[in-house]
């Protein structure tokens, strides 16, 4: 038999005809796909260490604050607490929460918020707070409308911070 070349006409491409219909990357991509995975990871874990720096940052366990007998560490850290029981009340602005009264942390409600006066906060209450840490006053110096009374200074005497809560919300 002779060899022929015989076209063929019809059905699928044969492989060496597919290779040639290929679109090939230029050699001088290759080098620079490690480079961009690389950039993307990065920024992936920045991203992502960020985001956990900032809650990291943000306290969310009254409870630590409390019996960490180093409490003004925290001053100036942002803190949320949710669904915490009202101990007890000390004026307008001034009350405790905690789960009992030797767990307890003083809040003062930021009267500068409107939405935190239309709030009435009462004893086994559960509310949400929202606000900053801050480093107690010395007792004597307190503002007046904190409402703190003999006892109330006296259960203030073994803090450092209290919670200047801009959030008062019911508690679910």
């Amino acid at each position: 038999m002779a060899n022929m070349n015989v076209e063929r006409v019809g059905g699928p491409p044969r492989h060496d005809q597919r290779r040639n219909q290929r679109h090939d990357l230029p050699l001088w991509v290759l080098p620079l796909i490690p480079l961009v995975l690389g950039a993307l990871a990065l920024g992936l874990s920045l991203r992502s260490n960020d985001r956990a720096s900032a809650n990291q940052n943000m306290l969310t366990d009254m409870r630590v604050i409390v019996n960490d007998p180093n409490q003004a560490a925290y001053a100036g850290r942002d803190a949320t607490f949710a669904n915490v029981t009202v101990q007890s009340v000390a004026g307008d602005r001034g009350f405790w929460v905690g789960p009992n009264t030797n767990e307890q942390l003083f809040v003062v409600r930021d009267d500068s918020t409107t939405a935190n006066n239309q709030i009435q906060v009462t004893p086994g209450q559960r509310v949400t707070l929202g606000g900053d840490m801050q480093k107690l006053p010395p007792l004597d110096q307190a503002p007046a409308n904190w409402g703190l009374n003999a006892s109330n200074r006296a259960a203030l005497q073994n803090q450092q911070v209290y919670l200047h809560a801009t959030k008062v919300t019911p508690g679910f």
